[in-house]
């Protein structure tokens, strides 16, 4: 960053007791002010905006309270806790990091703060773990997938959390400057913290993901070997002669096997009933496969995508939250290497991520789309009704009446209907069976 965009003043002396300890902050000038302020308000909202939206889609929509949704649910209240302490956060740093507040609410904020940031990431490796049992062994765990397991997955998380948030609290830290309100920089507590918090869920969904890569992958290649072997027989299959063209059929017939006219009629008849039924089974397969590659594919690309914009964003502030201390460690003041303004944009790089995770998990869940839709055009009242409509025009093709009664005689009249259809079907095959006897 341009060194005009800022300038360093002495922080210790805008607090009332600093102790005589001397140390500098930073300080923005109006103009990148003015754009931090836009970004942290865009942020801060889009936040907000986004958890509250996942929060109402599982609270209103039935069919979204499944047990492995609880733990998006999780994620997002402690995503959206997270977007209320930002304005605080930003207020710090606009100010140059001076802290004008005591002690004891620095170090509830501390705590807060790394409680609920490491929360959103347990919850995150809590939905990987989930996942891969789900796929792996979908009998075992399936039967066991219920909310009490998700709840018992989720008060894990929190508890995992407030472990690594507390010890600050209690003791485990550096003596409180006046005026300056830090995570704690004692190697042992980062060393204890940012593995439980970061590093160990990392590597854990690192091989989890990396174990369902590959178990895609290899669907993919069995799906891909029958593919190929299927569209060995594609061109013959779908070359077949279409036998709606009687009298060409009957000539090739006629000269082929020298039959009569009875005989060949007969012989096409049942030929062009093999033929067509082939062509219908080859296609119904062939799409079948197509889909399942589709699936397969966007799961892959999914899985990139968590990964990566959790690895982006969470990485570059917990190596910095190591090197620290071993700085400090080493008598090496950390200022001389790594700038302030770097430290503020990686913080809220982490930050990030609570304001991409709704986007990522509601982009590639097709179930959070309608209802999404619906809440922001405001018509929650009879979301599930109308979601159940949709769900029914997309399998059977055409519209459930919102009202109750209706939708109930609309249905019994498409069962009589059908009823009726199958009916008449089966008199024709009869009658036909009759007149050839």
């Amino acid at each position: 960053m341009n060194n005009n965009s800022h300038s360093q003043i002495n922080c210790s002396s805008l607090a009332e007791d600093s102790n005589n300890v001397t140390w500098m902050c930073w300080r923005y000038n109006s103009t990148i002010e003015h754009l931090l302020i836009v970004l942290f308000t865009l942020l801060i909202f889009g936040t907000l905006g986004g958890n509250c939206l996942v929060i109402s889609a599982i609270i209103l929509v039935k069919k979204l309270q499944i047990p492995s949704n609880f733990l998006i649910l999780s994620l997002a209240a402690s995503d959206t806790l997270v977007a209320f302490f930002l304005p605080l956060v930003a207020f710090i740093q606009l100010r140059g990091g001076h802290w004008p507040f005591s002690e004891t609410f620095c170090d509830i904020f501390i705590c807060l703060d790394v409680l609920l940031c490491s929360s959103s990431i347990l919850n995150l490796c809590a939905i990987s773990i989930d996942r891969y049992l789900i796929i792996t062994k979908p009998l075992q765990y399936g039967s066991r997938r219920t909310l009490k397991q998700m709840f018992l997955m989720i008060l894990l998380v929190w508890f995992l959390s407030g472990l690594i948030s507390i010890p600050p609290v209690i003791g485990w830290k550096e003596g409180f400057i006046p005026g300056k309100c830090i995570y704690s920089e004692n190697l042992g507590y980062q060393i204890y913290a940012t593995c439980g918090a970061f590093y160990i869920p990392l590597i854990i969904m690192l091989v989890l993901y990396g174990r369902i890569f590959k178990l895609t992958q290899s669907m993919v290649k069995k799906d891909a070997k029958l593919h190929k072997r299927a569209s060995r027989y594609a061109s013959d299959v779908l070359k077949m002669p279409d036998l709606n063209d009687d009298s060409v059929v009957k000539e090739n017939i006629c000269k082929r096997l020298s039959l009569s006219d009875q005989s060949s009629n007969d012989w096409m008849d049942s030929k062009k009933l093999a033929i067509s039924n082939a062509k219908e089974e080859f296609i119904k397969q062939y799409k079948k496969t197509e889909k399942a590659n589709y699936a397969e594919n966007k799961a892959i690309t999914t899985l990139g995508v968590i990964m990566g914009c959790f690895t982006i964003c969470w990485l570059p502030f917990f190596v910095i939250q190591l090197i620290k201390p071993l700085l400090k460690v080493a008598n090496i003041d950390s200022n001389l290497y790594i700038s302030q303004w770097i430290q503020d944009m990686f913080l809220w790089l982490g930050y990030l991520n609570s304001f991409l995770n709704p986007i990522i998990y509601a982009k590639f869940n097709r179930e959070f789309r309608t209802p999404f839709k619906l809440i922001l055009l405001c018509k929650c009242v009879g979301i599930n009704a109308v979601i159940r409509s949709e769900a029914y025009t997309q399998q059977y093709g055409s519209r459930i009446p919102p009202c109750s009664s209706k939708r109930n005689k609309y249905v019994q009249n498409t069962i009589q209907k059908q009823t009726e259809v199958k009916y008449k079907n089966c008199n024709n095959k009869r009658n036909t069976l009759i007149e050839k006897v």
